[in-house]
């Protein structure tokens, strides 16, 4: 559900024109193509980290649960590399970036990620490379701000909790790790 929700807000950004969440999963189930953001498919991880099994075997895959970096991301860091039989004597600082990024104006935000033709070869025409996508990176920057989401209607988190129930236990199965917390509010 939350990976949903974050997504959600992240389309926002770039191309959904649906605000609400619950509006926006149910025009999903609707669309193809480009219009298509895939919140349903994107959150199938089962039929994902099958698919990475059955290719490239299960010793040669590492999954790393998205709350064991949140609790512990010094201790998933240390497996990682254990996993990849690397040098752990460099350890990171584990700082939050970008968390609950939104965008102030919607509307400046698609023109400068999708700029009209003209723009683009006037920045190309006046910019050298390395200064474009830097002038292009602080005007994105600057239309941005940090704020916390609002919480998923507890309503709507209880209906999509019952609605990949399976899934979780599926995938809960497939890792051998117990998820049923991701089934709880």
């Amino acid at each position: 559900m939350g990976v949903m929700y974050s997504l959600h807000w992240h389309a926002l950004d770039i191309s959904e024109p649906v605000v609400d969440f619950e509006a926006a999963l149910e025009a999903d189930l609707k669309r193809t193509g480009r219009q298509l953001v895939g919140y349903r498919q994107i959150t199938d991880y089962p039929e994902q980290v099958k698919r990475y099994l059955d290719v490239f075997g299960r010793e040669c895959v590492h999954v790393i649960i998205f709350d064991d970096v949140k609790g512990n991301p010094a201790v998933v860091y240390r497996e990682v590399l254990r996993f990849l039989d690397v040098d752990s004597g460099f350890v990171p600082e584990f700082v939050i970036m970008g968390a609950n990024k939104r965008v102030r104006s919607r509307r400046l935000q698609r023109f400068l990620v999708y700029p009209p033709v003209t723009m683009r070869l006037l920045g190309r025409t006046l910019l050298p490379p390395p200064f474009r996508l830097l002038v292009r990176r602080m005007l994105v920057k600057s239309v941005r701000t940090t704020k916390p989401r609002p919480p998923i209607d507890p309503e709507l988190r209880r209906r999509l909790q019952a609605e990949f129930e399976f899934k979780i236990d599926e995938l809960s199965e497939l890792l051998g790790r117990d998820l049923s917390g991701w089934h709880k509010d």
